[in-house]
């Protein structure tokens, strides 16, 4: 009994492991950093200027998605003739004109959408909810206060050039703090925090550790007295009061605004989940993957150390005793034979010189390693079954994809025959499915395909003569790969013994090719039409090509091909649109 499979050493196993662990750890520690890195705050956070009959106030607002839809408070924009938004990267302080298209004023929200495209990013909102937002977690507020405005001008220089005025004038704040509680009413939910904020803030975003906006600041309350109060203290010999609540500040919260905008279905950014020192759910999820992956690649390296046979890191059966070569068919069947698994060897001669003129083996055609039947053919049994239960099959082949009895080899003569054992998964000859319960004759150079294991088959024997084509001393083999990795060959017999068409110039077709399921080669791509081109023989007998039509053409190193036959004797690649495949004649 023969067992298929991939042997791997198990200082390879431990190499591989280990490898796989340094590699998920340095990918971890790249994934901590770039998450943990400094949040860009300001980038997408506007001045909104409002334009009044008296005059023009000033806001704050934030950019939520392409092309310019901004939030901001609907008291900044209230009774506005005319809306303009600028950022510090706008190359003049006019801005982008906006315009209202939603608001809410028990909400105290808005959502302004500019004429032209804005340059600063859109900032990520947080989708949570009150359970998301816990006390003392750190915030941190961005916006325009007007009293900076006031004081800026105040203490400038009349010298002062415009540009640094401008520059001043749209550099926004940033202020930390903590939440502090939250606090619902009928109208909407809001948070409190500490991080300062004034008049001229309004609109503008509160950011969570993680660079998420969770609120709109809306207010804060703040102590104040007039100079007419203190002349009155003055006169009266009195004095002026002032009892001060400290930093408190309002905002609403950003669940409000997901809501809107999920109601008008403007597209955003969001996360959801808690924000862990800077790090939100879907950060979190990644690099909590990247470690458990490097840890259990570390185990398994550290398990492979102490007990080399886990996981199936043995050596090779063929490998097996003191080092010498040995075929488990030979202790199976008796044969006493010196024949190998290992690597290729050749027909006619063995490496201890005996003449060996009788062969069959099958090549994995994932890892290229090869299985000698060749004891199936001399004093052996007549026939071979092929499946995954080593205990009831000669040639076990270890994978899901492969039923318990899979298939069967019959030798009968110079012919083998294929019969599938009505397998779940089914079997394949160079890509066509067998019917189950009825034999198919196979020849050297087929593919066969067991579920998803592919194998070639190799045949030779003393004066063999194929009595399917025995006219025909050679055959043609089509091969490469796809697009997506997957593996395409198919056998060309030289001539055809059944006559699919013969057109009047006497091209003989053999092979269809093309996209759809009524084609003898199938190539599963958008680049192939449904009915691509066919391969025959032309009226001289060489095998030829013709497009038939096809929308990317066909081409037989480098030259198109047309709807006339086009001779393949001495051409290496043919391309179907954009796969290129080999053509190689097998002897």
């Amino acid at each position: 009994m023969i067992r298929a499979g991939h042997p791997i050493s198990p200082k390879g196993w431990q190499l591989t492991c280990f490898v796989c662990a340094l590699c998920l750890s340095l990918l971890s520690i790249f994934l901590l950093l770039s998450f943990l890195k400094s949040k860009p705050y300001e980038e997408g956070v506007y001045r909104i200027l409002a334009s009044h009959a008296r005059g023009t106030s000033l806001g704050t607002g934030f950019k939520i998605s392409d092309p310019g839809y901004i939030v901001t408070n609907y008291h900044v924009i209230e009774n506005s003739r005319a809306l303009f938004v600028a950022n510090k990267n706008d190359d003049t302080l006019n801005g982008s004109m906006a315009r209202l298209i939603w608001y809410s004023a028990d909400q105290d929200l808005a959502i302004l959408k500019t004429e032209t495209s804005l340059q600063g990013p859109s900032l990520t909102l947080a989708d949570i909810g009150k359970s998301d937002l816990e006390k003392a977690s750190e915030v941190i507020a961005v916006g325009f206060p007007g009293v900076v405005d006031r004081f800026a001008n105040a203490i400038s220089p009349k010298a002062l050039d415009k540009l640094n005025r401008d520059n001043a004038f749209m550099d926004p704040t940033v202020t930390k703090g903590s939440i502090q509680r939250l606090l619902p009413s009928a109208k909407r939910l809001m948070i409190q925090h500490s991080a300062n904020i004034n008049s001229g803030n309004s609109g503008g975003p509160l950011f969570d550790q993680c660079g998420r906006v969770i609120g709109v600041n809306t207010i804060t309350l703040t102590s104040s007295f007039t100079a007419k109060d203190l002349l009155r203290a003055g006169r009266n010999g009195g004095r002026v009061q002032v009892t001060s609540p400290g930093d408190i500040g309002f905002s609403v919260h950003i669940r409000e605004v997901v809501s809107a905008l999920r109601t008008h279905e403007i597209r955003y950014s969001a996360t959801g989940g808690q924000c862990v020192s800077g790090l939100d759910q879907s950060e979190m999820i990644i690099l909590g993957g990247a470690i458990t992956l490097a840890l259990a690649s570390g185990f398994v390296a550290l398990l492979l150390a102490f007990n080399p046979a886990l996981f199936g890191a043995v050596p090779h059966p063929a490998q097996q005793g003191n080092g010498q070569a040995i075929n488990p068919l030979d202790q199976l069947l008796g044969s006493g034979g010196d024949m190998t698994m290992d690597h290729y060897v050749s027909p006619a001669h063995h490496p201890n010189g005996t003449s060996l003129s009788n062969r069959m083996r099958f090549t994995d055609q994932a890892s290229d390693m090869h299985y000698d039947l060749s004891a199936f053919l001399s004093g052996g049994p007549s026939s071979l079954s092929i499946g995954r239960e080593d205990t009831q099959v000669d040639f076990a082949i270890n994978d899901i994809s492969i039923s318990r009895r899979h298939a069967r080899l019959d030798l009968t003569g110079n012919r083998v025959r294929l019969r599938d054992l009505s397998s779940t998964n089914g079997t394949l000859v160079n890509g066509q499915k067998v019917p189950a319960e009825q034999d198919t004759e196979l020849r050297s150079g087929d593919i066969i395909t067991f579920g998803s294991v592919a194998l070639l088959f190799e045949f030779t024997r003393a004066n063999l003569t194929n009595e399917r084509t025995s006219d025909a001393p050679y055959s043609w083999l089509l091969s490469g790969f796809d697009h997506k990795g997957r593996l395409i060959q198919h056998h060309i017999p030289s001539h055809s013994t059944q006559q699919i068409q013969m057109d009047t110039d006497g091209f003989t077709a053999l092979r269809y090719i093309g996209r759809d399921q009524e084609n003898d080669i199938i190539l599963d791509d958008d680049a192939i039409s449904r009915s691509h081109a066919v391969i025959g023989t032309d009226q001289t007998g060489q095998l030829s090509i013709k497009d038939l039509g096809s929308s990317n053409g066909t081409y037989i190193d480098g030259c198109s091909v047309g709807p006339s036959a086009c001779s393949l004797e001495n051409i290496n690649t043919i391309s179907f649109g954009s796969i290129d495949l080999t053509l190689s004649k097998q002897i």
